[in-house]
C-alpha cells in the first residue's frame, strides 16, 4: 500500500482534514499519527474518536492513529502546523481565518507549513436559546446584536461560525464566555447543598437539566432558581421533576430524541454522553 506523504490536519463545523507537506522518511519512521482535536466534551473529539478505527484500517493496519484533545479547534489547528500533531480539527471557518491572519492566527507563522482541507465530514447546524418569557423579544439574529450572549465555548466552530454570520450581517458579536469550570463550580455548589450527593448537568440547544441523587427535590428546584435568578431570569413556570423510575425513563427519552424539538435527532446522544 501507498504510504502517505503528507501530514493530516483535520477540521470541524464540516469535520475537515486538512494537510501540510510532511517529511516522508519522518512518516516512515513514526508509524503513528496524531490527531489534535478540540477538547474531550465536544463533537470534534467524539467525531475523531469514532474514526480512529476506519483510519488504522484504511492505512493497512501500519499507522497507529492517537486522539490528542486541545483546549479549542485553534489551538488542535496550531499543534498539527507545530508539528506536534498529523492531524488537525478544523472548520472552512477556521481555515478562513487563518488564511486572512485573523483572530488567533493574527501574527501566526507556522513552525511546519500551512494547513490544507482534504476531507469534509459532515454539516453542522446551530441553535439559539433564549428564556420562554421573552421569546417575543428574539425573532432573529439581528434581535441578538450587541446583547451579552454565550455563542459555546470561545474558540469552537460553532463560535466562530457565529462570529462570521454577524460580521457578515454587520451586527455586534457580544460574546459572554461561560467556561467548563464555571459550570463545575455551580455543580458543585449544587453538591455541597443538604440532603444531595451527586450531580451531573446535561445542557442543550432547548433545555438545562439536572440529573442527581437527592433526599429533598425542594432543595434542588431552590438551586435552580437561585442560578438562574443569578442571570436575571425567573424560571419557576417552566420547572419540572422526574424521580425513580420516571427519571430514568426521561433521561433515555432525551438521550434518544424523543424529547427533541426534532424527533429523533442524533446530537443530543453525544451531548449526553
Amino acid at each position: 500500500m501507498r504510504k502517505p506523504n503528507k501530514l493530516l490536519a483535520a477540521a470541524a463545523g464540516l469535520t475537515i482534514l486538512a494537510a501540510i507537506g510532511a517529511q516522508p522518511a519522518l512518516t516512515q519512521e513514526r508509524k503513528s499519527i496524531r490527531w489534535a482535536t478540540s477538547s474531550v466534551d465536544s463533537y470534534g473529539y467524539k467525531v475523531a474518536a469514532a474514526m480512529v478505527k476506519i483510519a488504522e484500517e484504511a492505512l493497512g493496519g501500519e499507522y497507529t492513529v492517537t486522539v490528542n484533545p486541545y483546549p479549542a479547534t485553534t489551538a488542535a489547528m496550531k499543534a498539527a502546523m507545530d508539528g506536534t500533531g498529523e492531524i488537525g480539527y478544523t472548520a472552512d471557518v477556521g481555515m478562513t481565518q487563518l488564511y486572512a491572519g485573523e483572530g488567533g492566527f493574527k501574527n501566526y507563522t507556522p513552525t511546519k507549513g500551512m494547513l490544507v482541507h482534504t476531507w469534509y465530514a459532515y454539516p453542522m447546524e446551530s441553535f439559539m436559546a433564549v428564556p420562554a418569557d421573552k421569546a417575543a423579544q428574539y425573532k432573529c439574529l439581528k434581535d441578538l446584536s450587541g446583547k451579552p450572549t454565550f455563542f459555546t465555548p470561545a474558540g469552537f466552530m460553532n463560535w466562530l461560525n457565529f462570529q462570521r454570520m454577524y460580521k457578515a450581517l454587520g451586527y455586534d458579536f457580544k460574546h459572554v464566555q461561560i467556561d467548563p469550570k464555571t459550570q463545575a463550580d455551580a455543580l458543585n455548589s449544587l453538591a455541597a447543598r443538604p440532603g444531595v450527593s451527586e450531580a451531573v448537568l446535561v445542557s442543550t440547544c432547548n433545555r438545562t437539566e439536572v440529573y442527581c441523587r437527592a433526599d429533598d427535590m425542594a432543595a434542588v428546584r431552590a438551586w435552580l432558581r437561585d442560578e438562574a435568578a443569578r442571570a436575571g431570569l425567573d424560571i419557576e413556570g417552566h420547572l419540572y421533576a422526574h424521580s425513580e423510575a420516571q427519571a430514568i425513563r426521561h433521561a433515555f427519552r432525551v438521550a434518544s430524541g424523543l424529547d427533541s424539538m426534532v424527533l429523533g435527532e442524533p446530537q443530543i446522544l453525544g451531548q449526553v454522553k
